[in-house]
C-alpha cells in the first residue's frame, strides 16, 4: 500500500524513529535532572557552609571589639542593661520610632522596634528600649499591650 508517497514499510520505519527519539530525549531529561539534584546539592551544602562562614567571622569581629562576654550576647541578639547605643545598633539595625526628653540634665531616649499597623490604622510597635546618657536603662515587649485577659 502506498499513502502519499510512503509505503507503509517507510512509515512503520518513521514512527519507530521517531519513538527512538523521544524516548532517548526523555532519558536525557531524567539524567539532566538527577544531575542538576546533585549541583543543588552542592550548592546547598556550599551555602550553608558560607553562611557558616560569615557567622563565625560576625562573631569573632564581635569578640574582638567588646571582648568575650559582652561579644558573645552581641552575637546571640541579647539585650542587657548598661549597653551602649552603638552595641545595640548591632543587635537591632535601625529603630522604626526615636522619643527623646530631658529631665535633671539627663537625656532620656526611647527606640521603638518593629512598627506595625493596627486595626484603628495608628502605629503600634513590638520592643520598647529605653535609653539614658546612651546607655541601656530597660525595655518592654509591646507585642501584648492593650489585650484583655480574663
Amino acid at each position: 500500500m502506498v499513502f502519499f508517497g510512503f509505503t507503509c514499510i517507510t512509515i512503520l520505519q518513521r514512527i519507530w524513529f521517531l519513538y527512538d527519539l523521544i524516548k532517548n530525549i526523555s532519558q536525557q531529561a531524567k539524567k539532566a535532572k538527577k544531575n542538576s539534584g546533585i549541583d543543588a546539592k552542592k550548592q546547598k551544602e556550599y551555602n550553608l557552609q558560607l553562611k557558616k562562614k560569615n557567622e563565625d567571622e560576625k562573631r569573632n569581629n564581635l569578640v574582638t571589639k567588646y571582648g568575650k562576654e559582652t561579644g558573645t550576647k552581641l552575637y546571640k541578639k541579647q539585650f542587657f542593661v548598661g549597653m551602649t547605643y552603638e552595641m545595640l545598633k548591632e543587635i537591632k539595625s535601625r529603630h522604626d520610632k526615636k522619643t527623646s526628653s530631658v529631665a535633671n540634665g539627663k537625656e532620656t531616649v526611647k527606640l521603638y522596634y518593629g512598627k506595625k499597623k493596627n486595626r484603628l490604622g495608628n502605629d503600634s510597635f513590638k520592643l520598647e528600649i529605653t535609653l539614658k546618657d546612651g546607655k541601656v536603662t530597660g525595655w518592654k515587649d509591646l507585642t501584648n499591650v492593650g489585650t484583655r485577659s480574663k
